[in-house]
């Protein structure tokens, strides 16, 4: 009886595998289909923008333009006459939105600090990337340009910056 009941073990060993089998392969070879919707906000429920550029003071300078060039960003190209030479401008960033916003980066600030004439410097104050701009508010801050005291050459072009504020959803 011992070999009937070993027979009998591995009968249904197989036919517990040949089901397995069965069902795996027919797993394999179905389509799973998932249907569902996301709701994406409204374009008035993120609103983030640059609302002026004001000149504050220029000394011995010239501002050629200045102004927004995008929703984030702005344009300053400034004539400076001789060493000592500045121009200060503040901006307002609003968050006209319903959601919280994050500023993820400044763009635009080191390049135009590489670039010829290397002794007229573009710098930035009061903003600074991880800053939040939650909903309904603003922020100012103050773009300056320079022509350093300590420059010993005469540059022959103006200065300009191309500044981005990448925002982004204040997880």
């Amino acid at each position: 009886m011992n070999k009937k009941d070993n027979k009998k073990t591995i009968l249904i060993a197989l036919c517990g595998l040949l089901v397995g089998l069965a069902v795996g392969y027919a797993a394999l070879q179905s389509t799973l289909t998932i249907n569902g919707t996301a709701q994406l906000p409204s374009t008035d429920d993120w609103n983030v923008y640059i609302a002026d550029i004001t000149e504050q003071e220029v000394v011995n300078a010239t501002t050629k333009t200045v102004g927004k060039t995008g929703e984030t960003e702005a344009h300053f190209t400034v004539d400076l006459e001789k060493p000592g030479s500045s121009a200060t401008y503040t901006v307002t960033v609003k968050n006209d939105g319903q959601i919280d916003a994050i500023l993820e980066s400044i763009e635009g600030l080191d390049t135009s600090n590489t670039a010829d004439p290397t002794d007229i410097k573009y710098s930035i104050e009061n903003i600074n990337a991880n800053e939040d701009l939650l909903a309904s508010g603003q922020k100012t801050f103050t773009v300056k340009v320079e022509w350093l005291g300590s420059a010993t050459t005469v540059p022959t072009q103006s200065k300009s910056l191309n500044l981005k504020l990448n925002y982004k959803q204040k997880p």
